[in-house]
């Protein structure tokens, strides 16, 4: 109770001094933006069958991952959308209608987002890396039982680029889904994020640190819709595409408690950290040799401009993967595929087709 007072004490005064002037007044809603409002209808515009595939966690831990298939594709190719944190499949509502004129598109929640179910138990492997994606690969093999056996190209954005490098670089995931693994033949990573850094990022440690108090009490304030909309505007170089709908999504993850846990869960456990959250190089550096074993082709998008994750991390990892192009995108910052969605979508269309793309490529030499 008396906690609950010192939440609306406070509320009182900051309404007092701060007013109603806020950021989030000023975003743009997606359709009001003639080609947003066209590629999210050509999502949408399409039936969808979710499929909720049952998964187990090396403890026994169960929970279901939505799979969510677009309808009308062509079914000799197949691609596979894997979203990053603070995100679900929804993500991808601006090139999953435009690809799935020619080809099966598949958009998956991972777990703890969307309509994914979260973990009830949270132990030390859960919702880290390889828990993530060996669910993943668990609920792609169940959807795929009741499918023709297409050549896959893999999809990932940012944490869910590097859920996709580590189904090939653990030998362990690999042997266990070879006959997943088999069928993929593409990746494509766009603004991958790599486990090689020497700090964290000052704000993602403080949306992994936030207690429950802390998000009711920036509620209340209205100093959640404030800060994330004032992130948001920082998130895109034109002010006039600094989407509402991008802002409320995060703002939805933070209130929902079991989600707002899974988010905290994987950017805490995303890279490797000693006491004191310096970097544990040791597990760091084995895990940039295991980048060797990604033996497909790889085509990795990211913008110039990126303040998430720098460009030069997907520089590296183009270095790092055997058989990788990298397309910069001069202009755009973390999210190609929401502010670039029409290159984007070419890009991937090109790629996932022909193994190349007719744009300004660069194919990184050096030793692996």
């Amino acid at each position: 109770m008396a906690r609950a007072w010192r939440v609306l004490v406070v509320a009182l005064a900051a309404v007092l001094l701060l007013g109603c002037a806020s950021p989030y007044s000023k975003l743009v809603r997606e359709d009001s933006l003639p080609d947003l409002r066209a590629a999210k209808h050509a999502t949408l515009s399409r039936p969808v069958r979710t499929i909720l595939a049952p998964t187990r966690g090396p403890d026994g831990s169960e929970l279901k991952v939505a799979v969510h298939l677009l309808e009308g594709g062509q079914a000799d190719r197949l691609l596979v959308f894997v979203h990053g944190v603070f995100a679900d499949h929804e993500t991808w509502r601006f090139v999953a209608g435009n690809l799935a004129r020619d080809h099966a598109v598949w958009l998956v929640d991972l777990p703890g987002c969307g309509t994914s179910e979260p973990a009830r138990d949270v132990g030390d492997e859960t919702y880290t890396i390889p828990d993530v994606a060996e669910r993943t690969l668990q609920a792609l093999r169940h959807c795929l039982v009741t499918a023709s056996s297409p050549r896959i190209a893999l999809v990932g954005h940012s944490y869910g680029a590097a859920v996709i490098v580590r189904m090939f670089s653990d030998p362990g995931l690999r042997e266990r889904y070879s006959d997943v693994v088999q069928q993929v033949d593409r990746l494509v990573l766009v603004s991958p994020l790599d486990v090689a850094l020497n700090a964290p990022a000052p704000v993602y440690k403080m949306i992994a640190e936030a207690s429950a108090f802390r998000v009711r009490a920036a509620v209340v304030l209205g100093e959640l819709r404030r800060r994330i909309a004032k992130a948001t505007f920082a998130s895109v170089e034109d002010p006039s595409r600094a989407l509402k709908e991008e802002a409320d999504k995060k703002i939805e993850v933070l209130r929902d408690s079991s989600r707002r846990i899974a988010l905290q869960q994987m950017i805490a456990k995303a890279v490797p950290w000693k006491a004191g959250l310096r970097p544990d190089w040791d597990a760091i550096e084995a895990i940039e040799d295991s980048y060797a074993r990604v033996d497909r082709e790889c085509l990795i998008i990211v913008g110039m401009r990126d303040e998430a994750l720098p460009a030069s991390m997907a520089y590296k990892m183009a270095i790092q993967l055997p058989r990788s192009s990298f397309v910069p995108l001069k202009g755009i910052m973390h999210s190609p595929h929401i502010e670039a969605h029409e290159r984007c979508a070419t890009l991937i269309r090109e790629f996932v087709t022909t193994g190349r793309v007719n744009s300004n490529v660069l194919t990184p030499r050096g030793e692996h």
